[in-house]
């Protein structure tokens, strides 16, 4: 029994240190319904992003990131309207080690005809991309038939806040509510 014990203990000694260490090497979103982990797998956002509908579709960028009251919880499975202009808002915090890329999947495949992203540093750097069908696959994050990922890099323990605009559903693509996957990758491959 004390054998069991010691080999017990000595286990979860050497264990706590790599679990720490693995809570730091994290990259979270977080809103005021829940904080998910985005991990080395598909994770689905849909809960933890805030939505702006740009009925006239010409608010700046300037403007959302100035103005919080601006954002809602994603009910756009009850409003979803294709002809709007919407924005998506995230907060992340990344952890102590963290040093992957996180890459964000806007929509499905080629849905949408222009995306842009501006992540906002903790620094106040700011950071654009854009991607979309309505690009030049050489204009897009990834100069590929992948139109809809963009991706960023954040600095260790740094909290960042990521603004997406959409617009454009493309023709012949049914598009029923605002959806955001995220993975994180520790380095760009051609099998995104």
């Amino acid at each position: 029994m004390r054998t069991k014990l010691l080999f017990l203990f000595v286990t979860l000694w050497t264990t706590f240190p790599l679990l720490a260490q693995d809570a730091q090497n994290t990259l979270q979103v977080i809103s005021a319904k829940q904080t998910q982990e985005i991990t080395e797998k598909y994770t689905y956002l849909e809960n933890t992003i805030e939505v702006f509908k740009d009925e006239k579709g010409n608010t700046s960028f300037e403007e959302v990131a100035a103005n919080d009251a601006l954002f809602w919880e994603n009910n756009t499975k009850e409003s979803f309207e294709a002809d709007k202009v919407y924005w998506m808002k995230l907060n992340l915090q990344a952890g102590e080690h963290y040093r992957d890329t996180c890459l964000f999947y806007v929509g499905s495949i080629e849905s949408w005809e222009k995306i842009e992203a501006y992540l906002i540093h903790e620094d106040g750097r700011v950071e654009q991309q854009q991607a979309g069908t309505g690009l030049a696959m050489i204009n897009n994050f990834i100069p590929d038939d992948f139109n809809e990922i963009i991706g960023f890099g954040l600095d260790s323990t740094e909290n960042a806040r990521l603004y997406i605009r959409v617009e454009g559903v493309r023709v012949g693509h049914t598009h029923t509510y605002l959806s955001l996957w995220a993975r994180r990758v520790k380095e760009l491959s051609p099998f995104l």
